[in-house]
């Protein structure tokens, strides 16, 4: 049978597809012990942020998300019920988004989310941060380290994100519900 382009591109896709799920989930991020970018930039409530100054409170926890990711519906209730658990706590709990401000108002109301977000409208802090896909976190160390990442949303990177979280809270870890979360990690 003579390869029709159909064929050829159905096989190519198959091939980058698997080539992807090889790939650690970490190769989509920046990688635990490296040095965090530094940011000085505006957020969601209008006031500036800079990672140097947000580091001297204790780690820094930074999870991306992209406005308009099919993921979203099932992945950003989860990070919701985090930022809510740890509200007036000693954590610094930040979203990352790909938005300007009028975008992420949209994005906030439409997801319901609590969370105050760096706005990253050219994706600079997103690219200084090597993320590739959406629905990832990373904790920053008081050195400016990367000292953890919690690679896509999925039940053991959010249990850990939860974990993390609380360590750095010194508090006990708040039970929430990730059941319906994938078993594996997913990114948007």
């Amino acid at each position: 049978m003579k390869p029709t382009k159909l064929m050829v591109a159905t096989a190519a896709v198959g091939a980058f597809a698997l080539t992807a799920l090889a790939q650690e989930p970490t190769d989509f991020m920046i990688k635990k012990g490296a040095q965090a970018p530094k940011f000085t930039t505006v957020a969601s409530d209008d006031k500036q942020y800079a990672l140097t100054e947000l580091l001297k409170k204790g780690p820094v926890f930074l999870y991306f998300v992209k406005e308009h990711c099919g993921a979203n519906p099932q992945a950003v209730p989860h990070f919701n019920s985090i930022a809510k658990a740890y509200e007036g706590k000693n954590v610094t709990f930040l979203a990352v988004i790909n938005a300007d401000k009028k975008a992420h108002s949209e994005w906030a109301k439409t997801f319901k989310s609590p969370t105050t977000a760096l706005l990253d409208p050219d994706k600079k802090l997103i690219k200084e941060y090597k993320i590739r896909f959406s629905q990832s976190a990373v904790m920053v160390a008081p050195d400016g380290t990367v000292a953890k990442v919690f690679p896509g949303y999925g039940q053991a990177s959010l249990d850990d994100l939860n974990a993390s979280m609380a360590g750095v809270a010194k508090m006990e870890v708040p039970k929430l519900d990730f059941s319906n979360a994938p078993k594996n990690p997913r990114f948007g």
